[in-house]
């Protein structure tokens, strides 16, 4: 038997797997509406998970292009005074941020296809 807890169909209050009705409506829970509930709430999921990631992915871009932005601009600055001058190099912000872009990129990636309903 399957655990855990899904929205009725008819007043969408979270109830548990495997009950026969509804006990907030008592409206009866057959087999195939809380398949078809369950179905519908995996693929609403993996939606929310997937713009997770792109959040993930541009919150790291976003990231990187700053990184490099400070990079390149400091190191400009430094070489227009005469005699050189001081620069940041900022790897920390470039490397977390390519991390936080593959890491969304891969699990967008993954959660791309729906789920298939039989």
């Amino acid at each position: 038997m399957a655990t855990g807890v899904f929205q009725c169909p008819n007043c969408k209050e979270w109830i548990s797997v495997g009950v026969n009705q509804c006990r907030f409506c008592n409206s009866p829970i057959t087999e195939d509406t809380a398949r078809a509930v369950a179905l519908e709430q995996a693929d609403q999921d993996r939606v929310d998970r997937k713009k997770a990631y792109l959040r993930a992915m541009l919150i790291g871009a976003g990231m990187v292009a700053l990184g490099l932005g400070i990079t390149v601009g400091s190191v400009a600055l430094a070489s227009m005074g005469n005699g050189g001058g001081y620069y940041f190099i900022t790897w920390g912000l470039v490397i977390f941020g390519a991390i936080n872009f593959f890491r969304g990129l891969m699990g967008w990636l993954n959660n791309r296809t729906p789920l298939v309903k039989s």
